[in-house]
């Protein structure tokens, strides 16, 4: 029996202990648990389990866009976490991702973050798959490394101050009329809103994000959404979010790199996945190749310096595939939560 929402989150975190991860944080803490899947609007959990004579089988979790933005509902995105069956039962696996497209087939439904043998599945199911683009930039000062590994013929980027674009932290509210009669074109195309931006990154609960506007000569063109994460005293800039015209990222190298020397992080990094390829050619960022030679580490809750391939898997009735970042689905959500420090204070 498939059960769209059962409010028992202790039986459901006992299920993971057994069948995933002792210590994951989803399996330990309900607050991170409520967070990523309790929908405010429908006053309910978002997530299917499969259940035999009482006995959890099999879990999958949903989040909507539209938990964030009651205006998204017309056009929502569904995201699919944390999919786990028992190892005697893998059909339920199956059964309820089949459940989760017959349910939500009129909106985008996909996730971020799947593995090889799950783009396989998803792909035997009508998901179009692929993995995520990641870019980078690294501090043209810093001489000696410590989250990264470059080879020694990596250019740096030259830092120049360029006339065309500059970038400039929001200290004041989030307001997308910014972008004037084009807001509704963008709101489509991306499937977020002011009030996703508001609650998805401003109003986290334990993470610190900054907002980022990019100016084109006087005029707002797009803006990031920024994280630090730190290990020991080095730090990364993580552009998990991006919204505007694809053009504000011609050449943003420049203002990046102004940031880098300013917050004295290593490295800024973007992943994404739908930006016209034309438009990152020339934005300034280096692409990662995923080779050896080149570490642009991901994971920073545990810190791991390895290069991670994020694979991603979508099914949509719409020709063009909506741009996804790091922030969407669960990428970037706690993974550790320290005693007395549920914030990531961290300052840019």
């Amino acid at each position: 029996m498939i059960i769209q929402d059962e409010g028992n989150i202790e039986s459901i975190q006992n299920f993971f202990k057994k069948n995933w991860k002792t210590k994951h944080i989803l399996a330990k803490n309900s607050k991170i648990f409520k967070w990523l899947h309790y929908n405010p609007f429908e006053k309910k959990y978002n997530f299917l389990i499969f259940k035999r004579k009482n006995n959890i089988l099999g879990f999958l979790g949903i989040i909507k866009n539209s938990k964030f933005s009651n205006g998204l509902n017309c056009f929502d995105t569904i995201w699919l976490t944390t999919w786990i069956a028992k190892k005697t039962e893998l059909g339920v696996g199956a059964l309820l991702l089949m459940h989760s497209i017959k349910y939500y087939k009129y909106s985008k439904i996909g996730t971020i973050g799947c593995s090889e043998e799950a783009k396989t599945i998803y792909k035997k199911m009508g998901f179009k798959v692929g993995n995520m683009n990641h870019y980078f930039i690294i501090n043209s000062k810093i001489k000696s490394f410590k989250l990264i590994d470059k080879p020694k013929n990596l250019n740096k980027i030259f830092f120049k101050d360029s006339p065309d674009k500059k970038i400039k932290h929001l200290k004041g509210n989030l307001k997308l009329k910014i972008f004037e009669n084009d807001i509704v074109g963008l709101i489509e195309k991306y499937g977020k809103d002011e009030a996703y931006f508001q609650n998805r990154y401003i109003n986290h609960p334990y993470y610190k994000y900054r907002i980022y506007l990019i100016y084109s000569f006087k005029n707002v063109v797009g803006f990031f959404v920024i994280r630090v994460c730190k290990f020991k005293k080095s730090k990364a800039l993580r552009i998990v979010d991006f919204f505007g015209y694809e053009e504000a990222l011609i050449g943003i190298n420049f203002a990046l790199q102004k940031l880098l020397l300013k917050t004295k992080a290593e490295y800024v990094d973007f992943y994404e996945y739908g930006i016209r390829n034309s438009i990152m050619l020339k934005s300034g960022l280096t692409k990662n190749n995923f080779n050896k030679e080149i570490i642009i580490p991901n994971y920073f809750e545990p810190f791991v310096k390895k290069n991670i391939k994020l694979g991603w898997a979508i099914k949509t009735n719409n020709v063009k595939i909506t741009p996804m970042f790091k922030g969407d689905c669960d990428q970037d959500r706690p993974s550790l939560l320290r005693s007395k420090k549920l914030k990531n204070k961290n300052n840019l």
